[in-house]
């Protein structure tokens, strides 16, 4: 699709280079816009960073990488192969899952040998698994072809007959934890089919039970890396390298002050050295809250107001370390998890009593695994995660952090790493104060708003600002949500609402 507009209409401003940001801008340029993007840091990708410490290399961000179709078809879509720019590689096993009572699953793509892991634990659990797998590949389809493929501007949707038939399939008035304890008996499995609520930053008992789809996409389409020593930052600055070949200015170390607007709606944008750059249409990749709360004037928000942006609920944040390591650790898989032996209590020490866990579950990303390039010979590169609340007044980070690393550290340790501090060459942490002040999240949250169902989809704000002609959102703070292919399908949500706007 062409738009054949006046030049001032197709001119667009994405704010932001992350995956949403470049996905937006890639089909709006492919459908004939004059698109420029105005990024605050050096480098595209937001939160999907890379940090190199001596001759360690690590993401700073996600990673999971699944649905890898959802770049190649942005890459078809711009008359491009995405084999011809990424070698990517299916991490199997997935996941490394263990417990503090000795139980241990390795989680892969051989149904056979998962099975017979689960029918160990419950014999129950094998048919359990079966029925999970029936039932949310209906959910998964009907979030694909619809959930996630369109922005909701009002909860009055929730009336129509489409969207009433797709919440008996999608099972809308159960969460995530009621779904499980009926698919499953045992509650190690339990925990590994509700943990991943996490990646929307909200506990199980809090959000639908169409997450199910999560832990479904990862084993039947599985996990993936990327090979080549940039690790899964190489998406982005593949699709930044995309971009450019289609047309799109990207500006880097360019922040942005304020989105100019007037009565007919947005005007462009003005830059922190109070360049004005006039564009008919913004899409701000920047933080949902943020860009109500700082970029737009007061005078321009009637409903966005400053008490509205405080009532939403941020999602969860996450203490990271980075360690260079010198030497391996073959018991290590690519993606571990380590589990606590009270997650009740660890879900409730983050979302209510808003402080970091003493006993958290510890994620440990071993990426050398997949690509030795990322280490050098004979070490690792360690990414060492710990979910914990956004900021809070419950918890100084600038001040706790130093102490809140040695518990981490000693929780790795007591984990079948006892060695590790002796081992470590290269060290870098980030607290939810990095990513409040890197990447302007709101509270520090990684995951935009909570995924709770008062804030999911019909109540979330949608991609197409309701009172600001010309504003449109992408990324993970906007419609449908986070992680690596919700954030890729936000932007091509808003490119679509665009275009269309622009064809009226």
């Amino acid at each position: 699709m062409t738009v054949s507009l006046p030049a001032a209409r197709r001119r667009v401003v994405v704010i932001g280079a992350g995956l949403g940001g470049l996905a937006a801008a890639i089909r709006l340029a492919n459908a004939g816009c004059a698109v420029t993007i105005v990024e605050g840091g050096a480098r595209p990708g937001g939160k999907l960073g890379t940090l190199k410490l001596g001759g360690f290399r690590f993401d700073t961000g996600p990673t999971i990488f699944t649905l890898p179709q959802l770049l190649e078809d942005l890459f078809a879509a711009s008359g491009e192969r995405l084999a011809d720019h990424l070698d990517l590689v299916p991490c199997d096993p997935s996941f490394r899952f263990s417990f503090r009572d000795g139980v241990e699953i390795r989680w892969g793509e051989n149904l056979r040998e998962l099975l017979a892991q689960l029918a160990a634990l419950d014999p129950r659990d094998a048919a359990g698994f079966l029925h999970f797998l029936s039932r949310s590949s209906r959910i998964y389809d009907e979030l694909m072809a619809y959930f996630f493929r369109r922005s909701f501007s009002s909860p009055r949707e929730m009336l129509a007959p489409r969207v009433a038939r797709a919440g008996i399939i999608l099972d809308v008035t159960r969460t995530l934890d009621a779904r499980m304890r009926r698919y499953f008996r045992d509650p190690h499995l339990r925990h590994i089919m509700t943990f991943k609520s996490i990646y929307v930053g909200t506990p199980p008992t809090q959000v639908p039970a169409a997450y199910a789809a999560i832990p479904y996409l990862e084993f039947v389409h599985g996990v993936w890396y990327v090979r080549g020593g940039r690790g899964l930052h190489a998406i982005a600055e593949e699709l930044a390298a995309l971009a450019g070949r289609r047309g799109v200015e990207i500006r880097y170390d360019t922040p942005v002050k304020e989105i100019a607007v007037g009565p007919d709606g947005v005007r462009g944008v003005i830059l922190a050295d109070d360049e004005f750059i006039p564009a008919g249409v913004v899409v701000s990749n920047a933080d949902l809250v943020h860009t109500y709360g700082q970029l737009i004037h007061q005078r321009w928000r009637r409903k966005y107001t400053d008490a509205r942006l405080a009532r939403y609920e941020a999602s969860s944040s996450a203490f990271i370390l980075y360690l260079g390591v010198d030497r391996t650790y073959p018991e290590l898989l690519h993606h571990n998890v380590f589990f606590p032996a009270d997650y009740a209590g660890e879900m409730r020490r983050i979302f209510v009593d808003k402080r970091p866990p003493d006993d958290p579950t510890i994620y440990i990303g071993d990426f050398a695994k997949s690509d030795p390039t990322l280490a050098p010979p004979g070490s690792s590169a360690l990414y060492v995660l710990a979910p914990v609340p956004h900021i809070t007044p419950a918890f100084d980070w600038a001040r706790e952090a130093d102490g809140y690393r040695d518990l981490v550290i000693g929780k790795v340790k007591a984990l079948g790493l006892p060695d590790i501090e002796e081992h470590i060459v290269a060290e870098a942490r980030w607290t939810p104060l990095d990513f409040a002040t890197r990447h302007n999240n709101n509270h520090g949250s990684i995951f935009g708003l909570s995924g709770k169902w008062s804030q999911s989809t019909f109540f979330h704000p949608p991609n197409r600002s309701e009172e600001i002609r010309g504003l449109y959102f992408a990324g993970g703070s906007a419609q449908p949500g986070g992680g690596i292919p919700l954030v890729l399908l936000s932007g091509e949500i808003t490119a679509g609402l665009v275009l269309e706007d622009l064809s009226e």
